[in-house]
């Protein structure tokens, strides 16, 4: 249960998003930036402007996540473009995406077209570092693939990924008791404190 009289103290529970956090904005931040638009508290708001609506996000996952919802909306299998570079055999690979952005942004993927252009970018995702994990066995002789990080949240890029993977013949890893984003990182972390102090 979360401690309720936190004093001048700010812990772990205020993170949470629950009534801790709630008190928080309301003590300490609400005063400080009152205005019409924020007011109803929501977690985002449109913000008028000349040239099109603004849409602010009020935390890290939620442009990523809008983005995964409107790509549910298409059945597309489109790829954009995109590169894999490596300067030479020993460095690290980098991914491109910049052709493909380039492509989304200057391609007819507004207005109703939006989800399918959200739907190309995930597959384009799921393409390239399927290629790239490809290229790597090749490289290693390494046939399994760990995946890990906040973005395997999203199912179109995680299960896009299995999918893609498994076929190329790799063998997959995924986090099953613990997530795979900041939250097991923070496990992570923990363990190897203890770890330390034994």
């Amino acid at each position: 249960m979360a401690e309720r009289d936190t004093g001048d103290r700010i812990t772990l529970g205020h993170g949470s998003g629950g009534s801790l956090t709630s008190e928080l904005v309301h003590d300490l931040f609400l005063d400080a930036f009152t205005n019409p638009l924020l007011d109803p508290l929501d977690d985002g708001a449109i913000l008028p402007d000349p040239g099109g609506p603004l849409a602010p996000t009020t935390f890290g996952g939620q442009a990523a996540m809008a983005l995964e919802q409107g790509a549910g909306e298409s059945d597309s299998r489109e790829v954009a473009p995109y590169r894999l570079d490596r300067s030479s055999d020993d460095a690290p690979l980098r991914i491109d995406l910049m052709p493909a952005l380039a492509v989304l942004h200057n391609g007819s993927t507004a207005g109703p077209d939006a989800a399918r252009g959200a739907r190309i970018f995930h597959n384009t995702l799921v393409e390239a570092f399927a290629e790239a994990a490809a290229l790597a066995r090749d490289r290693t002789g390494l046939t399994t693939v760990a995946l890990s990080g906040g973005v395997l949240q999203n199912r179109l890029v995680h299960d896009g990924l299995v999918a893609r993977l498994g076929r190329a013949g790799l063998r997959v890893l995924v986090q099953r008791q613990v997530p795979p984003n900041d939250g097991g990182l923070s496990l992570g972390q923990a363990w190897a404190g203890i770890l330390a102090d034994t």
